[in-house]
């Protein structure tokens, strides 16, 4: 079984943690200064993983280069390994690709006036 590299143009998609379009902005925003970006997800976010791909595939922002699939071996809370099947997606910047806009800080909520 293969054990998970770290990778600096790796995209972890959780199907729990995170919205559909998170994952999609952040693969958006890799590859403005990456050429190959990896969209990877274990068990359940597999079908999480394939969306992602779909969706900056059908924006033209990128191409699918490779998919393959793996089993890994992870260990749970409880100390226990276990076998998860892993989807990696790799996409490199499509004909279309346009880099998107800056990230916008977010600014503190106003107080409101106390009575």
């Amino acid at each position: 079984m293969a054990t998970p590299e770290k990778s600096s143009n790796r995209v972890l998609v959780s199907n729990t943690k995170r919205s559909i379009i998170f994952y999609v902005n952040l693969g958006k925003r890799m590859l403005t200064s990456e050429e190959e970006v990896e969209l990877s997800g274990l068990g359940n976010a597999m079908s999480t993983v394939v969306n992602v791909a779909e969706i900056m595939k059908q924006d033209d922002c990128c191409e699918v280069t490779k998919i393959t699939t793996s089993t890994v071996s992870v260990e749970s809370h409880n100390g226990k390994k276990t076998a998860q099947r892993r989807l990696q997606i790799f996409v490199k910047k499509g004909t279309k690709f346009t880099p998107p806009p800056p990230r916008q800080e977010r600014k503190p909520a106003e107080e409101a006036p106390q009575n």
